[in-house]
């Protein structure tokens, strides 16, 4: 197994139960397919560099996990699908 990290930004305007929420299902994505979350390090709310879905801050959140290589295809698919990641 590998180690990979992901940085995803969440919408700003969600509650801290809604950015919770979402946090845990990437997690679950990544323990589906037989990974393991090292460190979950949420950085907070940021400026973008540019406006993204009209939002310009984003809270930043960092996943560093062990896995197969298909899982970072997994991982990528779901957040794309996610519509509280910007």
């Amino acid at each position: 197994m590998r180690t990979y990290e992901t940085v995803f930004i969440l919408d700003p305007d969600l509650t801290e139960d809604d950015s919770e929420k979402s946090i845990k299902r990437v997690q679950t994505v990544l323990e589906g397919q037989k990974g393991k979350v090292i460190l979950t390090d949420r950085w907070g709310k940021r400026k973008l560099a540019y406006r993204v879905k009209k939002k310009l801050k984003g809270n930043y959140v960092r996943i560093v996990y062990y896995g197969e290589p298909k899982v970072v295809a997994v991982l990528e698919r779901n957040l794309r699908i996610m519509e509280e990641v910007l």
